[in-house]
């Protein structure tokens, strides 16, 4: 029973260190690209897409600045936006900015979500972050990622899931009559 504890313990410890870079999706061409079909609480096509709308106008300083392209025939809308991001370099945090693209198309009952072009501090691609050489270039002697990649990922993550929970926030939204 020990030698099964200990063995779980130590496949944990194997799979816990396991490659920073393989964390976050690429698409067909290494590029860093999040994708999500996000249920749009059974509105029609033409309401997903307003209320898209409405999600770049409440979760961007202008809506207007960050909206590059509104396809209403189509049902897509493309913006580029920015995130503050806090970054730990030994004992060091500092700030930085995480740069992207995201379209939304609209279809009834869904919207497809696509987040990409990811930049960091408006010089650095997330796919020069994000590979084999540059994590080999970025592990400590013991093998393990550095925490300024491991925050990188984590800061990244989190904020593709906080923008696709106030994407979902916004479908469940009750039209008010005031």
């Amino acid at each position: 029973m020990k030698n099964i504890t200990l063995l779980f313990f130590f496949l944990i410890t194997i799979f816990g260190y396991s490659q920073v870079i393989d964390i976050l999706p690429k698409d067909e061409y290494g590029k860093v690209h999040f994708s999500k079909i996000i249920s749009s609480n059974e509105l029609s096509q033409e309401e997903t897409y307003n209320k898209s709308k409405v999600f770049f106008i409440n979760n961007f300083n202008s809506g207007k600045d960050v909206i590059q392209l509104e396809d209403k025939n189509n049902s897509v809308i493309i913006g580029k936006g920015n995130t503050p991001i806090e970054i730990q370099s030994g004992k060091y945090k500092f700030s930085g900015l995480m740069s992207f693209s995201i379209k939304i198309e609209s279809k009834d009952n869904k919207c497809k979500v696509d987040i990409y072009n990811i930049v960091y501090n408006n010089d650095s691609p997330a796919e020069i972050f994000f590979n084999q050489e540059t994590e080999k270039n970025y592990k400590k002697a013991n093998g393990k990622a550095k925490t300024i990649m491991e925050n990188y990922r984590d800061q990244t993550l989190e904020k593709v899931a906080f923008l696709e929970s106030k994407l979902t926030e916004e479908f469940n939204k009750k039209n008010e009559d005031w």
